[in-house]
């Protein structure tokens, strides 16, 4: 298990390394859109909005969202107010395309550990809960149970990099808990564009099945308050495997203020 860490620990800094020789490392922002988040918030009385169009395949079917809207406001300088709700489409082999509003998700992030006071190191709790409507689960669009997710993030400077790093549990009111975490690490190749790596996971209890997902995204800016991201990625696991994605995508815009 721990020889394997370490070579998705390099599957992830040595693409980060690699993309941006001639650009200098910046303290790497996770979130949207990327699957691992960070302690980072909007600032005070600001707003982050992003909007965006997302895909899932496996071997059974597609899911997409279609836009996903994603509210996050600053209140304070550490604490930041999240909601989050989709329109989903789902689309299973051999059966009738499903649609409708999907599950909403509220979280307040509380970064408790500034890298300002801390020599770059900074450390935060970001609970989020998710409410699955009735019509929701009735249309088959989502599956029956609210969930709560508790992770901490962290962000510290490693020599060249910055890197963050999440994890947590998921509680499930219909189905087994899981445990998620997440590495990413990102550099600023020019004013206006980033690029990100990461390795996601969320295993079962005894590890022996995690849905390693190694994902590739950037960030761009338009103008002062405007910005494109996107992001690729896919399983490590064999693509044929039950719950391996084959394909995971993020197109969006983000607004802040």
């Amino acid at each position: 298990m721990a020889k394997s860490s370490s070579k998705l620990l390099f599957l992830v800094i040595f693409p980060a390394l690699s993309l941006g020789l001639a650009g200098r490392v910046v303290f790497a922002q996770g979130g949207p859109p990327m699957l691992t988040d960070d302690p980072g918030t909007p600032g005070n009385r600001r707003w982050e909005i992003n909007t965006a169009f997302t895909m899932e395949k496996s071997i059974i079917g597609k899911e997409f969202a279609t836009p996903l809207l994603d509210i996050n406001y600053g209140l304070g300088k550490r604490i930041q107010l999240k909601l989050e709700f989709p329109y989903r489409v789902v689309a299973e082999n051999g059966e009738k395309t499903k649609s409708g509003l999907g599950s909403f998700l509220a979280g307040i992030k509380w970064r408790f550990v500034d890298r300002k006071k801390h020599h770059g190191f900074s450390m935060s709790m970001y609970p989020q809960f998710e409410y699955k409507t009735s019509s929701s689960v009735r249309r088959g669009i989502n599956d029956r149970g609210n969930e709560l997710l508790l992770p901490v993030e962290v962000a510290w400077k490693l020599g060249p990099l910055d890197v963050n790093l999440e994890g947590g549990f998921r509680f499930q009111q219909r189905d087994k808990n899981e445990f998620v975490y997440g590495i990413l690490v990102g550099r600023k190749v020019s004013k206006q564009l980033e690029l990100l790596a990461e390795i996601h996971g969320e295993p079962n209890r005894d590890f022996r099945k995690d849905n390693l997902v190694l994902n590739f995204g950037a960030r761009y800016k338009l103008s002062k308050h405007y910005g494109f991201l996107f992001s690729s990625g896919r399983s490590l696991r064999p693509s044929r495997e039950e719950g391996a994605l084959n394909l995971v995508l993020y197109a969006g815009l983000r607004f802040t203020h």
